[in-house]
């Protein structure tokens, strides 16, 4: 009976299908011949992708009671999620990292407020042209969740970020060379480097870009570098350095510079130390000028550190 009803199911979806559909008579009498033999269905294949995701909440805390040396108490979280997804089939080969950051302090007698913050998405779809070399085309986007506020001496805070202001994307062709999964160099001769400020006010002021558009667009050569090293059992630093210049105003000089370090240290099956060190520079981003009566403002070399114990949970 079952087959019976088989052989009408692929008749109709025949006669519905706007594509022409053959079906094999060898088969309708194979099916007619053994009613007895059992019909299993094949599983997908997802042999050529390769994941993991990967949680961490990072924390730290003092407390102060009756300290004669004195002290603040404060407590630090953060959350970071990683996700790393590749597809490597014949010649096709499709990176997929996905990096979340969410990190906020509380300290005696003040307001929360955010230390990390951070949505970035990286993909690199190549096809082999040559042992380890492939040509490339890549897209790198980042922004952040929340609002963002320099917080000055005399308890003001002024807005610096918001939500898609800014939002940054970089998107381009060109030849990736890689060693293996822990190595690899991406050059691209034309990239587009798209900035978007959705905030009228962040525009204008002109410290995310010196032009105070809401949009503007540049286009130059991009290098990737990235180097993961097992320097002992399951520790590992990763590198990776971006750099970026304009073609259009003073090509040859950086126009945007990105190193980050990070460093894990296993101490327990749900337990890691981390340290992450980030320095970049961005030639349209700009700061005051301590001191200056006349709003004066200049471009700096950004620092981040993290250091952090915390839980861990790979997927």
């Amino acid at each position: 009976m079952k087959k019976k009803l088989l052989i009408i199911f692929l008749i109709f979806q025949a006669l519905n299908s706007n594509a022409q559909i053959v079906i094999d008579t060898s088969v309708v009498s194979f099916l007619y011949n053994y009613p007895n033999v059992s019909i299993v269905p094949i599983a997908r294949d997802t042999s050529y992708w390769n994941s993991e995701t990967k949680a961490e909440i990072l924390f730290s805390e003092n407390y102060y009671k009756d300290w004669n040396a004195g002290g603040d108490n404060f407590i630090n979280g953060l959350f970071k999620f990683d996700w790393h997804a590749i597809y490597n089939k014949g010649n096709v080969k499709w990176d997929n990292i996905l990096k979340v950051e969410y990190g906020m302090n509380r300290q005696e007698d003040r307001d929360a407020r955010k230390t990390n913050d951070l949505f970035e998405y990286n993909g690199n779809y190549g096809y082999k042209v040559v042992e380890k070399w492939y040509a490339s085309t890549q897209l790198r986007f980042t922004t952040q969740f929340s609002e963002g506020y320099d917080y000055k001496d005399d308890g003001n805070h002024v807005l610096k970020s918001s939500f898609f202001a800014p939002a940054k994307i970089f998107f381009g062709g060109g030849a990736k060379f890689t060693r293996n999964d822990d190595f690899y160099i991406y050059m691209s001769p034309f990239t587009a480097n798209m900035t978007f400020v959705f905030n009228d006010s962040l525009a204008k002021k002109g410290d995310i870009n010196k032009n105070g558009e809401m949009f503007y667009n540049k286009i130059g050569p991009w290098v990737d570098v990235f180097w993961k090293y097992n320097f002992y059992r399951d520790y590992y630093f990763v590198n990776k350095i971006s750099v970026y210049s304009d073609y259009v105003h003073q090509f040859g000089s950086i126009d945007y510079f990105d190193w980050q370090l990070d460093v894990s240290v296993p101490l327990h099956k749900y337990f890691t130390l981390s340290f992450g060190f980030q320095m970049k520079y961005e030639k349209d981003v700009l700061f005051d000028v301590p001191g200056s009566t006349t709003g004066e403002k200049e471009t700096r070399i950004q620092f981040k550190q993290v250091l952090g114990i915390g839980l861990k949970y790979i997927f």
